[in-house]
């Protein structure tokens, strides 16, 4: 494991401590409303139009107002908030199970939120998870094309992570594996057979591990001397019929791939599952290698080539380098690669006694 520590010099950027509170009178005053308008908004009562509604929430949300939460609501213990992108990818499963322990360890509990990978949902969640008071946050859904997540978490004060996913130009503590190179790692394992055109399958391109994903596949065929045309370059989203959708364009081609790089394991499964449809063998027709080492894809049924994230170790980090941070503990933010490893099974062709050693 290696970090990266840079002075935090950032304005904006998380610090420790608690966060400066914005009255419910602070945003009747400026949005010209009566406090009990602003108590009637953020308590669903009836009784306001949807406009003022509306305004009101738009002046709260840019003097970050945390609505005050009644005791039945509030936490008992310490608890940190988990945000994650699409837990249709059981990747994000598996590391909130393994955050959950490692927050457990440490005496905290979890605000546990899924987002659909949407940035308003994950807008949403942010507000509302720090309405109630968590006290810091780990967000595995950051988007390059935007990041009002942030400034929500910014303007609250409220000490963040991110977990592999990087908003662009966001300084932050954050914790994942070098995509970049992982996928320079598999792609070379992959061009060693020479099996004929190579594609690639990955998730949206506002994810900066899929954008990172892509670019080490690119790179690496590139370096091999193989290009890889737009038409060979699959951008999906990170489900199954994603992975379905990818296989089905790209088995359409006048010269189909032998051989798809995918950006996860469940684009991969997706992939599979549509060329076995076709009645093409896995991998004797067309050979398949995912990444993330999702537990399913270990199985004997399966046995998935392709990178495996440490998501316990990644999970570990989150949580104490946002502990640190909550604490006081830390004033430098992190930026903390685990080592990823390769899993070679049967989906890439290799002879037995290569996947063996």
């Amino acid at each position: 494991m290696t970090s990266a520590t840079t002075p935090d010099t950032d304005t904006g950027s998380p610090v420790a401590g608690r966060r400066v509170v914005v009255s419910a009178r602070e945003v009747a005053r400026e949005a010209g409303v009566s406090t009990a308008t602003v108590s009637y908004v953020f308590n669903a009562r009836g009784g306001v139009s949807q406009a003022t509604r509306d305004h009101v929430r738009a002046v709260a949300e840019r003097l970050g107002y945390d609505r005050p939460v009644p005791a039945r609501e509030r936490r008992s213990l310490d608890v940190l908030g988990l945000a994650l992108s699409n837990v249709a990818n059981p990747f994000y499963p598996e590391l909130s199970v393994a955050f959950c322990a490692a927050a457990a360890r440490r005496g905290f509990g979890v605000f546990l939120a899924h987002t659909g990978d949407d940035d308003d949902s994950a807008s949403r969640t942010i507000r509302s998870m720090i309405e109630r008071g968590v006290d810091g946050i780990a967000i595995a859904v950051a988007r390059s094309d935007s990041a009002k997540a942030v400034r929500d978490m910014r303007r609250a004060r409220l000490p963040f992570v991110q977990i592999s996913r990087a908003y662009t130009g966001i300084s932050s503590d954050f914790v994942g594996i070098d995509d970049l190179a992982a996928a320079r790692q598999i792609a070379a394992h992959a061009l060693g057979h020479r099996r004929g055109p190579i594609a690639t399958v990955v998730g949206p391109h506002t994810s900066s591990a899929s954008a990172d994903r892509e670019s080490g596949f690119v790179a690496e065929a590139r370096a091999a001397g193989t290009d890889l045309p737009a038409e060979y370059r699959v951008s999906v989203p990170l489900t199954l019929e994603g992975g379905r959708a990818a296989a089905a364009h790209l088995l359409a081609l006048p010269v189909p791939p032998k051989f798809v790089l995918c950006g996860s394991d469940v684009l991969a499964l997706g992939v599979m599952t549509h060329a076995q449809s076709r009645g093409l063998d896995v991998p004797r027709d067309i050979a398949v290698t995912g990444f993330d080492g999702i537990e399913v894809c270990a199985t004997e049924m399966i046995r998935l080539t392709g990178v495996v994230q440490p998501h316990v170790d990644m999970a570990r980090s989150a949580v104490d380098l946002l502990i640190d941070r909550i604490s006081g503990r830390r004033s430098a933010l992190s930026c903390v690669r685990i080592p990823h490893a390769l899993s070679i099974g049967r989906t890439c062709g290799c002879p037995r006694e290569e996947r063996e050693h």
